[in-house]
């Protein structure tokens, strides 16, 4: 993968993470006790029946609820650190410019047009677009990209 396949999914990345979240939260709350109504009888006279309430856990939906969030917690993991590194790599452009055409385009997921118009007067679409694809010609290679490592 080239850093601009990586820098393009940055938002589906950001996306991933909220949903694996939220089914991570999902999970936490299904691993709630298990509460079962028994009758129950005295053994010593006279015998009388009474109810009893048992709570507790099931072992195997636990154990299953278990693996199910590690997988969850491992790909979050993963996901967030491609974010951080994508991120991180935008802080590290050389120039300010550079570092807001990048935002825009990857973070903010704004189009050429509107890039150009926030750039400032001067600026049109196509010498925006140039700037950009000359830092990707500079790094065209992925660094940090799961491949790679």
């Amino acid at each position: 993968m080239n850093l601009k396949e990586a820098l393009k999914q940055l938002v589906d990345i950001r996306e991933e993470i909220k949903l694996l979240n939220k089914k991570i939260k999902k999970l936490e709350s299904k691993s709630q006790e298990i509460v079962c109504d028994v009758v129950d009888s005295t053994t010593k006279s006279p015998v009388m029946l009474c109810h009893t309430k048992i709570y507790g856990q099931d072992a195997r939906i636990q154990k299953r609820i278990e693996k199910y969030r590690d997988i969850l917690s491992t790909r979050y993991d993963k996901l967030l650190e491609i974010q951080i590194d994508l991120e991180k790599f935008i802080d590290q452009l050389p120039t300010s410019r550079i570092r807001r055409i990048f935002t825009y385009r990857y973070i903010d997921q704004l189009s050429w047009i509107k890039i150009a118009n926030l750039m400032g007067p001067n600026a049109t679409v196509d010498s925006i677009r140039k700037e950009h694809d000359r830092i990707l010609q500079k790094n065209k290679y992925c660094p940090f990209c799961p491949e790679k490592k």
